[in-house]
């Protein structure tokens, strides 16, 4: 019979399981029960004991007629060893075939080295028949050691250099020179040094790697203290930091290579397996989800011990093992490995568990089918945001979650910017009729795009992820999810990026037209880009290093919306210079005859608040920066419009009471309307600067909170591979935790389309006005598919939902808005149209989409494969 210590380890597993096909009477020996189960296979049995019980370890070993020697690494490793050969010998085991390591040696510069030199030593002196085997470096640890940092950023970070070439092997390789070795029993005191046919530097393996996954992974180089530095922020102890740094100074010493031999050709009977052939025979070795959640559940093994506890409880092991998940990649599973699956899976979504075909859940029911088990749903998941983005397929991200309900409100608040958006977009409202266009205007809108805020609060509710609409559209959808997810992330990106340029224009514009105020001076175009650019610059500093703040912004910036409110309420109704109108005047006066559509004017008019309440959808981007997102995200996407619809009534009433005359207003210089306004309303230049600076402090709030949800969304898209440049723009700053690449990106859309301005400012305002076109477009794809696809059957299982008639009603106005919306948005605002005149943003919007649609059939296809599946939040979470 043959004995196997460490039968739990993946060697010691994938060993019993290869004597057990050869039809060997084994003796599996595991410190746990629960392991047992797992190792019940054909001519094995198992016992389970404790190294350091001497009497228990020797009734095991006596009856063995061959031993695998193979115990944890320790500091008591030499002893504990040492002593189990004695143990061995007088158990009457007639051979050891011992695991050793590579370069052991009494000189050697590694502990762990030295410690299998000892007992070499002392097994040698032993008098016992013994083999020993020093294997090389293992090609299943850089699967462990890089694939999440594959996953997350398409990078392999190493101290070992280009230029040294390590002879990985295979472990199956090892457990097959091990098996020969113990059935054949022929042990002549020798000591086979096994490794891989080629010596590959990671820069190599990072390049194999590329080629299997279909994506170009990058190999970086840093020093050995980075190194050290990242090992340690990845939770491993200082001990193991010290020998993978020590190891990294042998592979690039060169010193330490072996002399080739044809060791596993002479006792496998064939080659020794490539590094190509390991990705081949085990394609889940560089799975992101798999190794991202196994980095999730070590990570909180040293933060968080609930998850500890819960992994020490399923699995009977210390929840450090849970490191050892890295070798879960071979399909040649050992059967401690699976032991860990029966954790891991609870954080996969269903159908991405139905994909590994190995995986099956903790409560798995005996009496139904293997399938029939992957597909139940998970259930009684801990209200945790990391493993809520689990659920949805994403690893937590290294975003700051400092957001609350209250913040994320306020934060969608100063997106709208109330009284600064619709002050900039006041003049379609002037040509729109006048007082009634703006005080109905805002109530209609406020009522339809409430229906839009609810439908998409829904979805962020069953899918509250920073991805947003593309992962609601890809969820939602059938055959064409890769296509339609793509093409709705670049409408969304788009919509994103131009909003966002069109509150930092409209910011400079009211800032020049202000100053003005006490001057005949009109800025030139170049002046304004200028004026533009700080904006840009500004608000990328703030956003980009001042992000632990920015919620404290926002809370400021709803207090200062609401002082500002009050304020011009107050003051322009106590001025009032231009008189104040009666009720019948103020609220419903209507002049059709300024835009030179009649009575279609009205819907001119709908225009501004309209734009104010455009980028309402823009916080679900915010969703991994907070707490109990499927929650709050929706919450304060559905408060947003009747908080912020209330508050702007207290602004357009008195402006309607005190409005002066509708032609006046056209004149108004530099076309901005409100400073011309305030300055009649107050009678004086200095009241009207002061209530025009209140609105250009709004501005500046509105401008921080669009300009970081927009990077967030850049992120987003990067994250899932939907962007050129990928790897650069997923990445999260450790020292700021934001996305500042993406950040940057923003930036620098923004800076170079605001140079179109320099040449024609009417295609300028096109692709400013793009973006209400885009942002409308992304809510109606997803909003449609749920609707009229998916029947409303997932939306109805998020935990913060319409209800099915509510719902379905809510849905089919938002949608019929949306439709009247992207026509209004695409219309002149005057008759007769003029070449300056006309309306360009539905030509910029095709010629967008044109371009992402030609980018995908070209070259995003190949690379782009969706969001990850998911089944969405569990009502319970």
């Amino acid at each position: 019979m043959i004995g196997v210590l460490g039968a739990s380890g993946t060697i010691g597993s994938l060993l019993v399981s290869k004597l057990s096909g050869q039809g060997h009477a084994t003796r599996a020996l595991v410190h746990h029960s629960k392991a047992a189960t797992q190792l019940a296979l054909p001519h094995v049995e198992v016992q389970t004991g404790d190294d350091t019980n001497d009497v228990g370890l020797h009734e095991s070993l006596t009856g063995l007629d061959q031993l695998f020697l193979l115990t944890a690494p320790s500091e008591e490793q030499v002893e504990v060893q040492n002593r189990i050969i004695d143990l061995a010998k007088d158990a009457s085991v007639k051979g050891i075939t011992k695991l050793s390591a590579w370069t052991a040696a009494e000189d050697s510069p590694l502990l762990l080295s030295r410690q299998h030199h000892a007992i070499e030593v002392y097994l040698a002196a032993s008098g016992m028949p013994y083999t020993i085997l020093e294997p090389h470096t293992f090609m299943q640890t850089t699967s462990m050691a890089f694939a999440d940092e594959i996953g997350r950023n398409s990078t392999m970070t190493s101290s070992v250099t280009s230029e040294a070439g390590i002879f990985m092997v295979d472990v199956r390789d090892i457990v097959e020179v091990a098996a020969a070795a113990l059935s054949h029993a022929q042990h002549r005191g020798e000591t086979l040094v096994i490794h891989g046919p080629e010596a590959l530097s990671y820069a190599d393996c990072a390049s194999l790697i590329s080629r299997h996954l279909g994506r170009d992974i990058r190999y970086n180089l840093v020093s050995y203290s980075e190194a050290k530095e990242r090992f340690l922020k990845a939770g491993m102890g200082e001990f193991l930091a010290d020998t993978l740094t020590t190891l990294s100074r042998m592979y690039n010493s060169g010193k330490y290579e072996p002399a080739l031999n044809i060791v596993v050709e002479d006792w496998a009977g064939r080659p020794p397996r490539t590094y190509e052939d390991f990705l081949e025979e085990c394609p889940h070795s560089f799975q992101f989800t798999m190794y991202s959640i196994a980095n999730l559940v070590f990570k909180h093994d040293v933060s968080n011990r609930n998850l500890a506890d819960r992994a020490q409880s399923q699995t009977g092991d210390s929840g450090q093992e849970v490191e050892t998940i890295g070798k879960l990649g071979c399909e040649a599973l050992p059967a401690f490995s699976r032991r860990y699956l029966n954790l891991i899976a609870q954080y996969l979504p269903p159908r991405q568990r139905a994909s590994c075909s190995f995986c099956l859940p903790h409560d798995r029911d005996p009496e139904m089918s293997d399938k029939a088990n992957l597909e139940k749903p998970l259930e009684e998941l801990p209200d945790d945001p990391d493993q809520a983005l689990g659920e949805l397929g994403y690893i937590p991200s290294e975003l700051r979650r400092n957001r609350s309900l209250f913040t994320l409100l306020f934060q969608s608040l100063s997106i709208a910017g109330i009284p600064f958006a619709e002050s900039g977009a006041l003049m379609q409202a002037i040509y729109g009729g006048g007082q009634l266009s703006i005080f109905v205007g805002w109530i209609v809108v406020c009522l339809m795009d409430q229906c839009v805020a609810m439908s998409l609060a829904e979805l962020a509710s069953r899918y509250p992820t920073s991805a947003g609409p593309y992962y609601w559209s890809f969820q939602l959808s059938g055959k064409h999810a890769k296509l339609l997810s793509f093409m709705t992330a670049w409408v969304w990106l788009i919509g994103n990026w131009t909003i966002t340029l069109g509150v930092n224009f409209a910011f400079a514009q009211l800032l020049v037209a202000t100053v003005s105020i006490y001057s005949s001076w009109e800025a030139t175009d170049w002046q304004l880009l200028l004026v533009l650019y700080a904006i840009c610059i500004l608000a990328f500093l703030i956003c980009g290093f001042g992000n632990r703040f920015l919620p404290l912004v926002d809370t400021l910036c709803a207090g200062w919306t609401l002082v500002s409110i009050l304020v011009v309420l107050v003051a322009v109704s106590v001025s009032a210079k231009a008189g104040r109108h009666t009720p019948s005047e103020a609220l419903a006066q209507y002049d059709p005859s300024l835009s030179g559509w009649g009575n279609f004017s009205f819907c001119i008019g709908l225009l501004p608040p309209a734009f104010v309440f455009s980028a309402i959808g823009m916080v679900s981007s915010m969703a991994e920066e907070v707490h109990a997102l499927a929650i709050k995200v929706p919450k304060a996407m559905a408060l947003c419009i009747p908080v912020g619809g209330t508050a702007g009534l207290f602004f357009v009433i008195p402006l309607c009471v005190t409005l002066p005359g509708l032609v006046d207003i056209t004149n108004a210089p530099s076309g901005q309307p409100i400073p011309y306004v305030f300055q009649v309303v107050m009678g004086t230049r200095a009241g009207a600067v002061g209530l025009v600076s209140l609105l250009l402090v709004v501005g500046f709030f509105c401008s921080i909170s669009i300009t970081n949800a927009a990077s967030r969304c850049t992120w987003a898209l990067a994250r899932d591979t939907a962007l050129p440049m990928s790897r650069l723009f997923s990445r999260v700053d450790d020292r700021v935790r934001i996305p500042l690449w993406a950040l940057g990106l923003v930036t620098v859309v923004q800076m170079l389309l605001g140079l179109i301005n320099l040449g024609s400012s009417s295609a300028f305002t096109a692709f400013v006005s793009v973006g209400v076109i885009a942002l409308a477009i992304t809510y109606s794809i997803p909003i449609s598919i749920s609707l009229f696809y998916n029947k409303r059957s997932e939306v109805s299982k998020a935990r913060w939902n319409c209800g099915r008639a509510l719902g379905t009603t809510v849905n089919l106005i938002a949608l019929a808005w949306i439709a009247f919306e992207l026509v209004l948005f695409s219309m002149p605002s005057t008759l007769p149209v003029t070449p300056v005149s006309m309306n360009y943003a539905s030509v910029v919007f095709v010629g967008f989409t044109t371009l992402a649609f030609s980018w995908y059939i070209v070259h995003a296809r190949k690379v782009y494969v969706g969001p990850p599946l998911s089944d969405g939040m569990p009502q319970d979470m």
